[in-house]
């Protein structure tokens, strides 16, 4: 929530709704992550945002798409992962399924979505016209986890079975070393044969297993445990250095903690003074523009610290606390 203001209103009440959409006159984009049903009674249904306000762009994001069936059901970060088939794909590595250690259909779905309001800007830049953008996390989580999974499905009639073998490989790594853990991806054919050549192996090259991308593709797990019993046979330093000789991609696994504390050059976190909280760390996007990385100015604000504030500046008046939306809440 950094870089944003916090305005509570009481959505409850015709007052609010009114306050709410004269907010929304002043707005180009207005984003929620209500159900229909709970929107509808929010003043936010996009029948009534549109009708109201054109040229505005409206974003939902909401766990099913409407007309499912299943748009007004709740959903959470988990519950996508597993209507999308993700949990079922990760059990190939871990024996069970089991979700992705991270949030990933909310963060995906934020992604979606600000990909479809810049979008739908862009055509108004151009028609004056406003949008209706409807994000259902499953459906989103779905393609944006699942695309490389099509395999063999991609083709009508299917060619083989879905799920791309060489990310689910049990085998795939990381690979322990000798004093550490590793990450390599070999992945060309001019990569593979530049390793299998340096490791003394170039008569795999001309074996029909691992002579085409096909072949690789189908046989990988061999490939994947021949370097799980390499990597033990030297430090992760000393890999490096031959990966880099061979221009292979490759890393040494880190643990969050020391990601989040380095400094110099390769550092992330962004430190910002908080009015309550004191001090807080912040990672940036990791986007660049014109060289300069986009990274948060202010910190979260306090709940409802703009509320007056933007009240005032819409209505062009004192805000007394009669009419201060703050006033409405319980």
């Amino acid at each position: 929530n950094t870089d944003k203001q916090s305005i509570v209103l009481d959505l409850r009440s015709h007052r609010g709704r009114e306050q709410l959409h004269s907010l929304i006159g002043d707005s180009d984009v207005v984003l929620h992550n209500m159900r229909p049903d709970a929107a509808q009674r929010a003043g936010l249904a996009a029948e009534e945002v549109r009708s109201r306000h054109p040229s505005v762009v409206l974003c939902a994001i909401q766990g099913y798409a409407t007309g499912s069936g299943a748009e007004n059901r709740p959903v959470y970060d988990d519950i996508a992962q597993a209507e999308s088939g993700m949990v079922s794909v990760q059990a190939a590595l871990s024996g069970r399924p089991s979700y992705v250690a991270t949030v990933l259909a909310d963060k995906a779905s934020g992604m979606m979505a600000a990909l479809a309001i810049l979008a739908a800007l862009r055509r108004r830049d151009r028609t004056r016209r406003g949008a209706v953008i409807e994000i259902p996390m499953v459906d989103v989580t779905t393609g944006f986890a699942l695309l490389e999974h099509l395999a063999g499905e991609t083709f009508d009639p299917a060619v083989g079975p879905p799920v791309y073998r060489r990310v689910t490989s049990p085998h795939r790594g990381p690979y322990r070393t000798a004093d550490g853990w590793l990450s390599v991806t070999i992945y060309t054919a001019a990569q593979w044969e530049r390793f299998l050549t340096h490791i003394g192996r170039a008569d795999l090259l001309r074996d029909p297993r691992f002579a085409s991308v096909a072949g690789r593709s189908a046989n990988i797990d061999q490939l994947y445990r021949l370097l799980e019993e390499l990597m033990p046979t030297t430090t992760t330093s000393n890999w490096l250095d031959l990966f880099a000789q061979l221009d292979i991609p490759a890393a040494e696994v880190r643990d969050v903690a020391s990601v989040i504390s380095e400094r110099g050059a390769r550092a992330i976190t962004h430190t910002l003074a908080h009015p309550t909280e004191g001090k807080l760390r912040f990672l940036p996007l990791g986007v660049r523009i014109d060289g300069k990385q986009l990274r948060p100015d202010r910190p979260p604000p306090l709940l409802g610290e703009h509320t007056e504030q933007a009240l005032r500046r819409r209505a062009g008046r004192t805000t007394t606390p009669e009419t201060s939306a703050r006033s409405t809440l319980g």
